[in-house]
């Protein structure tokens, strides 16, 4: 946990989940949205990176 200006703030996104088993990807669904939709701009900039397609 880090602490910013705005108080504690926990920035750990997803290297925790794992993507199976199936029952687990609508967590998985949840946690993308909950980062892109967060007030943080470091979460929706590391989300991205995490779950961006990493074809060109």
């Amino acid at each position: 946990m880090t602490t910013g200006s705005s108080g504690p703030t926990d920035r750990a996104l997803l290297p925790g989940l794992t993507l199976g088993p199936a029952e687990l990807h609508p967590l998985v669904a949840e946690a993308v949205h909950l980062a892109r939709t967060s007030a943080d701009d470091h979460l929706r900039h590391r989300v991205e990176l995490q779950v961006a397609d990493p074809r060109p």
